[in-house]
């Protein structure tokens, strides 16, 4: 994988494509933060992400030339993309240093972190402490709990202190939750309900399916 790399183009952010050759674009394509976006405690003026390091890689195209339309038509791009790619190595693993996911709680009154902790994980690597990739994100309540199971091979519902960072519980979900989760009151009760996929689970997966899953938390 070293090898590959150098043979590929990098430089500092916001280096662009190359024609024809593949280019290292970290964030990847996927994130940093992804599209679940930020969980906040207006309370305690604190913000929480999960977010990826993992590199991704494309290329420019020239098609030249371009492939004309007509009276009637919109003209043809002449250039397109490789395709939006993850740096893995062999075994389908991220290729990058790990952590690969981590959990991070930021005070909005200063932009300091609080805690920064790995998030998810590859079961069969037996190393937790490296992270896993994630889509989507949690939800925080004002009770001072952080509810999330956006981790791609680690379907679990985990619940952790706002405070500290520390994993209060985890509780196994037929698939991963990989998008935020809903959470709402019915009779007095509070329930969070995660719209499960094994979509992003990639090789390894045990199972396949979705499933839209909801519990009620303790009164």
């Amino acid at each position: 994988m070293l090898e590959r790399f150098k043979n590929m183009v990098s430089g500092p952010m916001f280096t662009p494509p190359q024609f024809g050759k593949d280019t290292v674009v970290a964030p990847g394509f996927a994130g940093g933060v992804e599209w679940g976006g930020l969980m906040t405690d207006p309370v305690n003026h604190l913000a929480f992400f999960n977010s990826l390091r993992v590199a991704w890689y494309t290329s420019v195209i020239d098609r030249q030339p371009a492939r004309g339309g007509g009276p009637d038509r919109e003209p043809h791009a002449r250039y397109s993309t490789g395709g939006y790619r993850s740096f893995r190595d062999p075994q389908g693993y991220p290729a990058t240093a790990p952590p690969w996911g981590t959990l991070t709680a930021m005070d909005l009154n200063t932009g300091k972190f609080v805690w920064n902790i790995p998030f998810g994980e590859y079961p069969e690597l037996g190393h937790p402490e490296w992270g896993s990739e994630s889509y989507g994100a949690g939800v925080v309540t004002a009770s001072g709990i952080l509810m999330i199971a956006a981790a791609v091979a680690d379907p679990h519902f985990k619940v952790y202190d706002t405070r500290t960072g520390k994993l209060i519980s985890s509780t196994e979900l037929p698939f991963p939750g990989i998008a935020s989760p809903a959470t709402y009151m019915v009779n007095g009760r509070q329930f969070v309900a995660f719209a499960t996929s094994s979509g992003r689970a990639g090789r390894g997966a045990k199972n396949t399916g979705s499933m839209l899953v909801a519990y009620a938390l303790p009164q």
